[in-house]
Order: C-alpha cells, then sequence, then structure tokens
C-alpha cells in the first residue's frame, strides 16, 4: 500500500503587498511564480513577488516535501522537540493551513477538513 502523504500542498495565488491595494491572482501557480517575480502589479505598479516572498514560497514547498518524507512518529518526536503542542480537538484529523509568505512566513487560518 502507497504511504499516503502527510503534507498535501494545493498552494498557489500571489497578491499585491502594498496595503491599500487588492490586487489577488488567484490563478498564479506556485510552478509559474518565477513569472511574477519583480514584476510591478497590474494594479498599483509596485513590486508583485519580491525575490525575499520567492524565496519563502520556495522554502514552504520544500518543507512540505520533506515533512512528506517523514512517518509519523517522527513528527511527533520532531512537533514534542519542538514544544509544539496540537489542539486536541485537531489530533488525527486532517486539516487545511493556510501560509502567508511576506516577509516572514506565518499561518493565517487552521481549519479541521474531516
Amino acid at each position: 500500500m502507497e504511504k499516503q502523504p502527510n503534507v498535501i500542498v494545493s498552494s498557489g495565488g500571489v497578491k499585491c503587498d502594498n496595503k491599500s491595494c487588492d490586487y489577488i491572482d488567484k490563478t498564479a501557480t506556485v510552478e509559474r511564480y518565477s513569472e511574477y517575480l519583480n514584476k510591478p502589479c497590474p494594479k498599483c505598479g509596485e513590486n508583485l513577488l519580491t525575490e525575499e516572498d520567492y524565496n519563502l514560497a520556495q522554502q514552504l514547498n520544500a518543507l512540505a516535501t520533506f515533512m512528506n518524507s517523514l512517518t509519523q512518529e517522527q513528527i511527533d518526536e520532531l512537533n514534542k522537540a519542538q514544544g509544539v503542542e496540537l489542539n486536541p480537538k485537531l489530533k488525527n484529523k486532517k486539516v487545511s493551513v493556510t501560509f502567508n509568505a511576506h516577509k516572514s512566513i506565518s499561518i493565517d487560518k487552521i481549519e479541521p477538513i474531516d
């Protein structure tokens, strides 16, 4: 039986970092991020995707690949070593995690999907 992935990546989308601009391109895929790198926002003209943010997005994908190489026991040990305690309501559940990769990697939302 094939091992189920620990992390399923469904990333994509580019949004303008200018707080007064609401431009979002939800069709942008991670594979196409290089097309947005240092390009002007079509709405306000500011840089749409900086080198720094592009690199953070690539790091998130590398992290997902790493997490998929681990067993559940290894993930549990990693969480324990990092002092991570999961919400008991989410333990052994599939969750959707929305990340933001602007200047740093932050979690915007965690919600169960089962």
